[in-house]
């Protein structure tokens, strides 16, 4: 298991448009397919493509090599609009909402080519500064009343009530690794139930363990007598993930 980014070689590249320095992973480049490396920098070429949002900055946080995927969360990818020069990518978004209305957590994975069960991969964690516009607007609930919003908006919009604003975002990219599988990627859901006065069954579900990496969202009743915790997780013999409930047995689940 590889989980270092220091062992990555990065070169220092000049924008020919902005004149700022960048940095640039030949190998990373190389993987995923393109020939020729980068001459402009992230935000210069978003400005230039009229994207939705403008990368302000782009960091690495871990890259885990040698992964062999087991499970992934249910879903469909979709396939990435981008300019004609770019290779083709594919993205798949997990949020808590999918288990009720009250959720929290988001996970977005990327993949130049729709991963399958058994593919050796190297996953990589990224975070990226967004420029967008953001327009704050006052919206009306049965319940609260006027609610403050914020609309996010194009940063190419011209709207002169939004605001210029930094998002800062983290997402995981699945690439194809040439090497023996050294961990394993793994889906795990955790369910609990509780009802009034012990009517109907009940259940209650938690997630154990030290595994080498993990991404999580959860959802469910806004009572909070039901939710459900969803877990991306890198694992290997040493760092296992444990799904425990707890009902009318005890029953234990454990993905290593």
């Amino acid at each position: 298991m590889t989980n270092s980014i220091n062992s990555i070689p990065v070169l220092k590249m000049v924008c020919q448009s902005c004149g700022e320095e960048f940095p640039v992973s030949p190998e990373h480049f190389a993987r995923l397919g393109f020939r020729i490396l980068p001459k402009r920098c992230p935000k210069c070429v978003d400005l230039s493509q009229r994207r939705p949002s403008v990368v302000v900055e782009r960091r690495l946080l871990n890259v885990y090599d040698g992964v062999e995927l087991v499970s992934l969360p249910p879903g469909e990818w979709q396939g990435v609009e981008a300019w004609k020069k770019d290779v083709p990518a594919f993205k798949l978004t997990i949020k808590g909402s999918r288990y009720g209305a009250s959720w929290s957590g988001r996970i977005d994975l990327f993949a130049p080519v729709l991963p399958q069960a058994g593919d050796v991969v190297s996953v990589r964690e990224m975070e990226v500064k967004h420029l967008i516009k953001v327009r704050r607007e006052q919206r009306s609930t049965l319940e609260h009343g006027k609610v403050p919003v914020e609309k996010e908006l194009p940063i190419t919009a011209d709207d002169p009530e939004a605001e210029d604003v930094i998002r800062v975002r983290r997402y995981l990219t699945i690439e194809p690794f040439d090497g023996e599988p050294t961990s394993k990627l793994v889906w795990a859901e955790a369910r609990t139930k509780t009802t009034l006065k012990g009517f109907g069954r009940q259940y209650w579900a938690r997630v154990e363990g030290a595994p080498i990496a993990s991404w999580k969202v959860k959802g469910g009743y806004r009572s909070g007598r039901a939710y459900t915790v969803g877990v991306l997780a890198i694992v290997d013999p040493d760092h296992p993930l444990y799904v425990i409930t707890e009902g009318d047995t005890e029953e234990e689940k454990i993905y290593s």
